[in-house]
């Protein structure tokens, strides 16, 4: 599977997370994934269950996940996405996207989709351990280096993520 570009798992009921580096096993050989697409699967709650292996992420250029209810971590904050340009996701119950380590990685994205998001509060946080978002600060000040995050957005789409 090393030269498996491209990776389509649906409706996969029982799987939680999409890789598990949390536990002792020996070093899995990932494939270097340029397309990730993850759709119907009702109990996935993360993405990536630990650190993400080395590389891992580094080639993906997009990512759609959809109708994941449970899904609530999408990118730990070790991620690195410098080639990602698409990323849609829609019916996750994710509260918040991108940590900034994250999203200053992501010099390619130029394409973000948002739907049907329930519990979206942020799009970017400066919480950098994905924990409580809920500061009653729903506006952070720009850091100095905010002109350097998604340099290369064309298309921001938010819509029913109340």
């Amino acid at each position: 599977m090393k030269d498996l570009v491209v990776l389509i798992i649906q409706s996969c009921s029982e799987m939680e997370c999409f890789v598990d580096t949390t536990s002792n096993q020996e070093d899995i050989e990932l494939p270097v994934l340029v397309g990730l697409h993850l759709g119907n699967m009702k109990n996935l709650k993360e993405v990536c269950c630990g650190p993400p292996p080395v590389g891992f992420f580094e080639k993906l250029e997009e990512l759609y996940i959809e109708d994941c209810e449970q899904l609530h971590s999408i990118f730990p904050r070790e991620c690195k996405l410098p080639k990602l340009k698409i990323l849609n996701i829609d019916g996750c119950r994710a509260a918040l996207l991108f940590s900034v380590s994250v999203a200053q990685s992501l010099s390619q994205l130029e394409e973000l989709i948002m739907r049907c998001c329930g519990e979206l509060k942020h799009i970017i946080t400066e919480e950098e351990d994905g924990g409580d978002t809920n500061t009653g600060k729903e506006i952070v000040p720009a850091s100095q280096n905010s002109h350097l995050i998604l340099p290369n957005l064309k298309k921001l789409s938010v819509c029913f993520c109340d």
